[in-house]
């Protein structure tokens, strides 16, 4: 399975986290989706599935934890929901994405 909606991409992703970037996509009615779970040692989130134009090279990619609103969410565990311009002093911005206007980011929490 493809993990990348509108530009098909040799990379693959595992069906489960596609089939949650994809309800994601939908419930939100968003442009663009992505599931980044921890690696192995935890330190680090990476984007195991993505959706949207030209995403697709972002699939594997490396964040640490604590870093952008992403590891931001996973290091505290709270959901983060912006509009505008992300300007919040918590989030050091990995990539500024100026086009961006509104953004939700929620951790997944499995077995407990």
């Amino acid at each position: 399975m493809t993990c990348a909606r509108r530009s098909p991409s040799p990379r693959t992703c595992k069906p489960s986290s596609a089939k949650l970037a994809e309800g994601a996509l939908q419930l939100c009615e968003a442009e663009e989706a992505s599931v980044m779970l921890p690696t192995a040692d935890r330190r680090e989130l990476y984007v195991a599935a993505i959706l949207g134009n030209d995403r697709d090279s972002l699939l594997g990619r490396r964040l640490p934890i604590g870093e952008g609103v992403a590891g931001w969410v996973a290091s505290t565990g709270e959901p983060v929901n912006l509009h505008g311009e992300i300007q919040d002093p918590r989030f050091t911005p990995v990539r500024s994405r100026p086009e961006i206007r509104a953004a939700v980011s929620v951790p997944m929490l499995a077995g407990g």
